[in-house]
């Protein structure tokens, strides 16, 4: 059996877990926001390399428009339902797709049938 006093400890040990020193430098203000918001919700729910490996899977997903099996996708999508950021890039998301769709000169240009030589 587990004591109580040994599990405060454990909690209090990973509540002081310096999320800054996992910051990639190519890690946008923004961006990070978005990671570390999804660390910090889930530090005590997870042994820290897989924390760190669903939150990367998780910006992958939102930023990136990545995917991964199945289970992965699933588990992200519940973890991250009632995170602020998730919401927030989502709706950037939709705003920029809106834009693009409304401004031909924002969309991808066809390629015609030219014939190049090389």
């Amino acid at each position: 059996m587990v004591k109580a006093t040994s599990i405060i400890g454990i909690c209090v040990i990973m509540s002081k877990i310096d999320f800054e020193k996992y910051r990639q430098p190519w890690e946008t203000g923004p961006h990070w926001e978005l990671k570390r918001e999804f660390l910090e919700r889930y530090q005590s729910d997870f042994p820290e390399d897989r924390l760190l490996c669903l939150a990367q899977a998780y910006s992958n997903i939102e930023l990136l428009h990545c995917s991964y099996p199945e289970p992965v996708m699933r588990e992200i999508a519940q973890l991250s339902y009632h995170l602020k950021g998730c919401r927030k890039f989502r709706e950037l998301d939709a705003k920029l797709e809106k834009e693009r769709n409304d401004k031909p000169e924002l969309q991808a240009k066809k390629a015609g049938k030219k014939n190049f030589k090389l």
